[in-house]
């Protein structure tokens, strides 16, 4: 059988992606490269003389060590040439896959307040009127555009109300498909910008 070559502790992007959005990696043993785990955005930093055995948390294995590993919002110190719009955007712009709903939120007008969302298949696809729908009511961001509090009125593939003022099911997962509200404005509630166009190689 062949060996497979171990994942790095903790990576989540490669390291040319990381490093695009200050997300920086260095030696370990072995000749080989890791990324620094950093603590989550919007959280404070450990003393720098602190050795990280020492931290609450830092066990190997443990459930708090497995979530700094997989921690997908890592403090990030970008250098010169990364600190463009790209390094801002850099939640907003992530693929439909892996796109939360706070975060697909974040582009629509208003926050997505009054909205309909709805869990797809495939990117661009119209809300199915056959499954169950979300209505969004209130959007607001402790830190923007993936940390936040949701509220929501769900309905049935019916129309019926069945519960108001809830979270939505799922907003930490992606594949998320939208559609403005009813009569809304097209002033306000404007078509996506089409990609931007690439010369030919």
């Amino acid at each position: 059988m062949e060996n497979k070559e171990r994942v790095p502790r903790g990576k989540l992007l490669a390291e040319e992606e990381d490093k695009k959005y200050g997300r920086w990696w260095n030696d370990d043993r072995g000749d080989k490269r890791r990324p620094i785990l950093y603590t989550r955005i919007g959280t404070t930093c450990r003393p720098e003389y602190m050795r990280l055995s020492l931290l609450h948390g830092w066990q190997k294995h443990t459930p708090n060590w497995k979530k700094v590993v997989g921690e997908v919002y890592r403090k990030r110190w970008p250098g010169y040439k990364e600190l463009c719009i790209v390094f801002f955007a850099e939640f907003a712009i992530r693929e439909w896959s892996k796109r939360t709903l706070l975060e697909t939120c974040h582009r629509l007008p208003f926050f997505g307040v009054n909205c309909t969302v709805q869990r797809g298949l495939q990117e661009n696809h119209t809300i199915n009127p056959k499954k169950p729908i979300t209505i969004l009511r209130e959007t607001d961001y402790r830190i923007r555009p993936f940390n936040g509090k949701l509220r929501a009125d769900y309905f049935s593939a019916s129309g019926a109300l069945i519960r108001n003022h809830i979270t939505p099911l799922g907003k930490s997962s992606g594949k998320w498909i939208y559609e403005y509200p009813k009569n809304a404005d097209p002033r306000i509630y404007r078509p996506s910008f089409p990609p931007p166009h690439t010369p030919p190689s």
